[in-house]
């Protein structure tokens, strides 16, 4: 290999490969390996039987063989939350890709990044699962593809990307001249307008009562002390989603609660939605700005997304974690908010929510309680149950990207359980 001078978006370094034969399936793993990607989930069958064999050339990468592909596509969804990297899924097409359908599905529901090698199949149902997909045509082209795919992942809202590839892995190519990513800088992504960062800041620190709403994405951004220092400056509760859930630590006396994917009910909750003069929506889905009857502020790395709903009084695109940064230097150089949020208010919120939910769910609730007293700070919970639902509300999380829970797919929990490369215990609460 020879180095070149070259970097795509993320910074990644770029290296030459000087191989005049090489299979697709070796070009597959190299490119993993070079993207940090050391394991991928699958189903061997006849199309993708060159892939398995190549691994055996590549002692370092580890396939885990599933039963079934539903299974291996939900683990790579886990291996992509917990590792913070692309899980790759590998089936056949056909049934294969049938079968893995629904952990897609999901995986696009949950803005999760997983990549997913298959053959060809019905351009309609791929459409429905994806938010890319692309028909490789010769091997050499492979680590353009994939690497193409890997910057999808962070500089838009990232989701499966479904490669029709699995002919490739048993033939040989020239990839004489090809680059393949060698080293990956952490990605700066676009610059976010600094004249809105800091209309924003203002709006925030003039606010009677300032919000704080986050969504699913923030849980992989890292952002954990950013939400935090942000909203001990504005002296802001933050609130999240369900898939929000984990983004930060809940054991704050300015956190309200999650699983709240719905305008809440109940007297104390109305008059505390109905006193916020001003929310930030932290990469929430915009339907979730109507429950809020002041001004929405959204961010979120996706320009389209950001852009496409008029009625917010304000929306920032960039790179969210990066955003917050900047929005807390605003907000400290303004001098931040003296007028603390009424204590007794978030009080009396979530002691309502819990006893109307004890009310309905006394047994789940105690066990919930008694899990959390049992288990470390840094235990991973994954579920798709009904007490999961519960767990969203209330399992205490005490430390960032350790809870997670579907969109509402059952079969999530499970394959879930296979989150690599973390040191954390693991507990199924189902």
């Amino acid at each position: 290999m020879s180095l070149t001078k070259s970097w795509d978006i993320r910074q990644a370094q770029i290296w030459r490969l000087d191989m005049p034969k090489m299979t697709g399936g070796v070009a597959v793993i190299q490119t993993l390996e070079a993207e940090g990607i050391n394991t991928f989930f699958g189903v061997p069958g006849g199309e993708n039987l060159a892939l398995f064999d190549a691994v055996h050339e590549h002692p370092n990468m580890r396939p885990i063989v599933t039963r079934h592909e539903q299974g291996a596509a939900f683990m790579a969804d886990g291996y992509a939350r917990a590792s913070k990297k692309a899980g790759v899924a590998v089936t056949i097409s056909g049934n294969g890709f049938m079968n893995a359908m629904t952990p897609l599905a999901q995986a696009k529901a949950s803005s999760s990044p997983v990549i997913h090698l298959t053959g060809s199949n019905p351009q309609a149902f791929v459409d429905q699962v994806s938010v890319f997909n692309y028909r490789v045509e010769q091997a050499k082209e492979i680590p353009d593809v994939l690497r193409d795919a890997m910057s999808r992942m962070v500089t838009v809202r990232p989701g499966p990307v479904v490669l029709a590839i699995s002919h490739l892995f048993g033939q040989s190519d020239d990839f004489v001249g090809v680059d393949v990513v060698k080293e990956i800088k952490a990605f700066q992504g676009k610059e976010a307008d600094a004249k809105k960062i800091a209309v924003a800041a203002k709006l925030l620190v003039q606010a009677e009562r300032p919000f704080i709403y986050l969504g699913e994405k923030v849980v992989r951004l890292d952002a954990s002390e950013e939400l935090i220092r942000l909203a001990e400056l504005l002296q802001a509760p933050y609130l999240t989603t369900r898939q929000g859930k984990g983004a930060v630590r809940e054991n704050h006396p300015l956190y309200l609660g999650a699983g709240w994917d719905a305008p809440i009910a109940g007297e104390i909750s109305d008059k505390l939605m109905n006193s916020i003069d001003v929310a930030l929506c932290v990469e929430a889905p915009a339907t979730l700005g109507s429950a809020f009857s002041g001004e929405v502020i959204r961010i979120g790395v996706d320009e389209v997304e950001m852009t496409q709903d008029k009625s917010f009084k304000l929306a920032i695109a960039g790179q969210t974690k990066k955003v917050l940064n900047q929005l807390c230097e605003e907000v400290e150089s303004l001098g931040g908010r003296e007028k603390e949020f009424p204590r007794e208010l978030i009080a009396a919120f979530k002691k309502e929510a819990l006893e109307r939910d004890m009310q309905i769910a006394p047994l789940a609730l105690e066990t919930l309680k008694l899990l959390r007293s049992a288990l470390p700070p840094d235990t991973i919970v994954t579920s798709d149950s009904l007490i999961g639902l519960w767990g969203c509300r209330w399992f205490e999380i005490l430390e960032p990207n350790t809870f997670h829970f579907p969109n509402g797919t059952l079969g999530f929990g499970m394959p879930e359980l296979s989150l690599m490369n973390t040191p954390a215990r693991r507990i199924l609460p189902s």
